[in-house]
């Protein structure tokens, strides 16, 4: 019972987002892990920490090494349905999924520097804590 209000709250509130789309620049791929959804809150916000449910916590859920899912606030920046990264915005997504990650991070092609971004975030990884 409780996962499920908890899995309720964090529906409703990502429904409440601005959904958008994002690519990586050709011949890049964006990397996905055992934990392929994670969030993310801005510096900017003042809040230090906050879970997916939050309003200022943005979700990304990677769809395929060529497309991503992003869920922002409703008042943070403009509104892009697609959004193609830059090779930098790219690099620092998949950095975001390696510290995210549980155990295991995988990609479809080689990428320079991925086994470097494993083993810097190995011990991290989010979760979820009632």
């Amino acid at each position: 019972e409780p996962m499920i209000k908890v899995a309720t709250e964090i529906g409703n509130s990502v429904l409440a987002k601005k959904w958008q789309f994002f690519i990586p620049p050709k011949n890049y791929s964006l990397i996905t892990s055992d934990n392929p959804v994670y969030f993310s809150i801005s510096k900017d916000s003042g809040i230090t920490m906050a879970g997916p449910g939050h309003p200022m916590a943005e979700v990304i859920i990677h769809l395929r090494s060529d497309l991503a899912l992003v869920c922002t606030p409703l008042n943070c920046g403009v509104t892009y349905q697609v959004f193609e990264l830059s090779k930098q915005e790219a690099k620092k997504f998949n950095r975001g999924v390696a510290r995210a990650a549980g155990r295991f991070v995988f990609s479809n092609q080689y990428l320079d520097g991925i086994e470097k971004l494993t083993k810097k975030y190995a011990n991290e990884k989010q979760s979820i804590e009632l």
